[in-house]
């Protein structure tokens, strides 16, 4: 995961905002040290598996797994774009994978909110809406509407809560049950500047 350098106070914040990521991902005790919590979350993970192996017999063995891979998608003097990628199994039918998107601001230390990059939100959710249905179309030969992807207590698509600025435009991503079922999948998508027009100010970004 990355550490930023510098020893100020902002870039304090944001180490500790990505650290917190971290343990929560570990499944790790925050009142440990770092280092001594993703021990100590690794040893519980390995008593799970062996505690697996004994219901389900040893030649049904199968790995444990807790993964996280970061990046930085973009920095500027003033702004910083993260994504951080997870994958878990830990048992039952399938793995659990998400992605983390956020920017933050260096002067602040403080992650952007979206309606600091967006001047109206509601007149977002239609670009975001069919961009969703169009991510998830080309996966399969039927056409697909926004009611066939999301799940039913959902009758619009929800605000995003992973979002980052990239050169190109702002990226977005839904992940797996967050609105849709896991055979959805996550959806991930980038709405560009041209797209967004008159909502988001290029410019102020740069």
């Amino acid at each position: 995961y990355p550490v930023l350098s510098g020893g100020t106070m902002t870039t304090a914040a944001i180490n500790d905002s990505i650290e917190a990521f971290v343990y929560l991902v570990a499944e790790a005790d925050a009142n440990l040290p770092l280092a001594q919590a993703l021990d100590s979350a690794a040893v519980h993970l390995f008593a799970m598996l062996r505690e697996d192996e004994a219901m389900r017999g040893s030649e049904y063995s199968m790995s444990f797994t807790n993964e996280l891979k970061s990046k930085v998608l973009w920095q500027t003097g003033r702004y910083l774009s993260l994504e951080m990628n997870t994958y878990s199994f830990s048992g039952g039918a399938h793995g659990m994978y998400g992605t983390l998107l956020e920017t933050f601001d260096l002067t602040t230390g403080q992650p952007l909110a979206l309606t600091a990059i967006i001047k109206d939100t509601a007149a977002l959710r239609p670009l975001l809406e069919k961009a969703f249905v169009a991510a998830k179309q080309a996966d399969v030969p039927d056409k697909l509407t926004l009611a066939d992807l999301l799940l039913p207590e959902f009758k619009q698509l929800p605000m995003p809560v992973m979002y980052g600025l990239v050169p190109e435009g702002v990226r977005f991503v839904y992940n797996p049950y967050e609105v849709a079922a896991y055979a959805v999948g996550q959806t991930d998508f980038l709405l560009t500047w041209q797209q967004l027009g008159a909502l988001a100010d290029q410019a102020k970004w740069q």
